[in-house]
């Protein structure tokens, strides 16, 4: 494959790629909250990640990001290259597993690629529930835990999104809530399972959740965003 493309792949497996939380909790949170089946109405809709300049979709029951890369190659490459293949107005790229549309100008063949990463979707394990005006994402690991994320509207109803974080002091959360260090390997890691007053008291202090990404509203029909 030649170095182009080899970027290109690079590139993409460093967007969908993700690291283990620095806290996790071992139940859904808030406890004690009913956990509902969508996305409040008002967090719905289409946003800018500043970012990375990719589209995020918060639909009924789903977030996700959509990633376009572009890419050009000189079209005597392509006959040459085992893992691309051009069919009709379609190139195909073995080591992605895409097709996708192109253009050739001057010998040369530029393509784009879309790319959907999934953040959160629904379901008998991934628990959503409000929580005084937030959207909580529980997120089950392999190991049982839960990896919590928080969804916030601005008075713009753009979107925030807080992950959770190393606490600048083990210590300071500790007055909240037993911590038990769960590292392995090269991995800091702790656990907490929290009542709901000492989840309140997390939020309140900011010790754990810290906002990562801020996603602008944009204004694009559902419809033509959908990628299933």
């Amino acid at each position: 494959m030649n170095k182009i493309l080899t970027g290109l792949v690079f590139s993409i497996v460093m967007v969908i790629s993700s690291c283990e939380p620095a806290v996790v909790f071992k139940s859904p949170q808030p406890k004690g909250i009913t956990e509902i089946t969508s996305f409040s109405s008002e967090f719905r809709g289409s946003f800018f990640c500043e970012s990375d300049s990719s589209l995020v979709v918060v639909d009924k029951n789903i977030i996700y990001k959509t990633h376009w890369f572009d890419f050009s190659i000189p079209e005597n490459r392509i006959e040459s290259d085992p893992s691309l293949n051009k069919s009709g107005e379609s190139l195909f790229v073995k080591e992605l597993g895409e097709c996708m549309i192109y253009k050739i100008q001057n010998d040369t063949v530029y393509a784009s690629v879309r790319l959907t990463d999934t953040l959160f979707i629904l379901s008998e394990e991934n628990i959503l529930k409000s929580y005084k005006g937030h959207q909580v994402m529980n997120l089950k690991l392999k190991d049982g835990d839960y990896e919590v994320i928080i969804l916030s509207l601005d008075e713009d109803t753009n979107l925030e999104l807080k992950m959770a974080t190393l606490p600048g002091e083990v210590k300071d959360l500790e007055r909240i809530t037993p911590v038990k260090d769960v590292s392995y390997d090269d991995v800091e890691q702790y656990q907490v399972n929290p009542t709901q007053l000492e989840f309140d008291e997390i939020l309140k202090q900011e010790i754990v959740f810290e906002t990562c990404e801020y996603f602008k509203r944009v204004k694009i029909p559902m419809k033509d965003l959908y990628p299933f």
